[in-house]
């Protein structure tokens, strides 16, 4: 997610996840700041919440991946950089500013994961996305620490 642009091999079934909830620890690394300004907080809500994979096309649809690739990917990725460098492609960047966020997030059916580790993702979700990245990160860092004393 850290990436310019991502994009995936044609066809995959599963492309992309964040399956850290299944695991009882809440998903770090940016995953709850820069999956919200890539494909808005409740899609992101929605993926780090229950732990659920997308496909290429869907990832594609929701505006995590820029295409899907029937080629060589490297290939591709060499062909979009040399066009973004020409001005050809405009290529996303992540917004660093804050996010508007809801007061609360839709409910998600939850199955076998932890309560307590849900809560510390909505909070990660929603304090944090409405904090500059830079803070974000830091607060997603607190909430991290935080799932690692329970």
């Amino acid at each position: 997610m850290c990436c310019t642009t991502r994009i995936v091999r044609k066809g995959l079934p599963l492309a992309v996840a964040q399956p850290e909830v299944n695991l009882g620890i809440v998903p770090g690394a940016g995953a709850t700041q820069r999956l919200p300004r890539l494909v808005g907080i409740e899609k992101a809500a929605e993926i780090l919440r229950t732990g659920r994979g997308l496909s290429g096309a869907e990832a594609v649809t929701c505006g995590l991946i820029l295409e899907e690739v029937e080629g060589d990917l490297v290939e591709r990725a060499i062909e979009l950089a040399r066009a973004a460098a020409r001005g050809e492609v405009t290529l996303l960047v992540i917004d660093q500013g804050p996010r508007a966020t809801p007061a609360e997030l839709s409910a998600v059916e939850l199955g076998h994961r932890s309560r307590v580790i849900d809560a510390l993702v909505c909070r990660a979700l929603l304090e944090g996305c409405s904090k500059p990245l830079p803070e974000g990160l830091s607060f997603e860092s607190e909430m991290f620490g935080q799932c690692c004393a329970t």
